[in-house]
């Protein structure tokens, strides 16, 4: 189900208590693996924003994704900050965007409905883009976290205490391997003062009935899919 409407930007939970939603970008690479086990294991779901190159090198990881129920969502292709991208070559941008679409639908099985742009970069053409692909373009309420399990001087707990007691959308990048193997100890420090909350809960909406469009979701028959996987 979905639960934002398309063009939408979310930069944290709707939520008035102290939920906080937990996201990965970049994946998935070699440590994805490990950060499924730890999220199964804490019983936690998350959204993991996926790069296309790295799908196509791991889609049984994507798949696991979904069959534990986690959602994925789409960070392009590469990863391109999209401001320029679009203003150097829009259509090579737009089909970035769509190749990865593809590629996560031809991985998992569905397809995804949730755009997080690389930096955050996003132009007025590049948003009505993806509001004509039925994409919610979801932002995050903080600064990554991995700032601050790299930095040894500071802290996870400080960290968390500069969450918003309304609710957050936290990031993590699961590439890198100090951010991933400690993602226990963030779980640990998060549950003791928060409540981690899968994606409908950090809406907190019924599921929005999409009203499917002739350019994306009734054509899901791309040149390129069959050339992914």
């Amino acid at each position: 189900p979905i639960f934002t409407r398309p063009g939408e930007v979310v930069w944290a939970c709707d939520t008035y208590d102290r939920s906080v939603h937990l996201t990965f970008d970049d994946g998935p690479r070699e440590y994805t693996e490990h950060v499924l086990d730890v999220l199964k294991n804490y019983n936690v779901k998350a959204t993991f924003f996926l790069l296309g190159k790295n799908v196509v090198q791991r889609p049984t990881t994507v798949r696991r994704m979904i069959d534990e129920g986690h959602l994925v969502g789409n960070h392009g292709w590469f990863h391109d900050n999209y401001t320029e991208f679009f203003n150097r070559d829009a259509a090579a941008a737009k089909q970035a965007i769509i190749d990865t679409e593809y590629a996560i639908l031809n991985a998992s099985g569905q397809r995804p409905y949730l755009f997080r742009p690389p930096y955050g970069a996003l132009t007025k053409e590049m948003k009505y883009f993806l509001t004509e692909r039925n994409y919610t373009i979801v932002m995050w309420s903080l600064g990554a976290l991995d700032q601050f399990v790299l930095n040894q001087t500071i802290a996870i707990p400080l960290y968390m205490n500069t969450v918003p007691d309304s609710g957050a959308i936290l990031v993590v990048h699961d590439w890198l391997a100090e951010s991933s193997l400690r993602v226990n100890e963030l779980l640990d420090v998060m549950q003791t003062d928060h409540f981690l909350v899968p994606w409908d809960r950090c809406v907190e909406r019924k599921p929005y009935l999409l009203q499917t469009n002739s350019q994306s979701d009734s054509d899901m028959t791309s040149t390129v899919a069959s050339s992914f996987i």
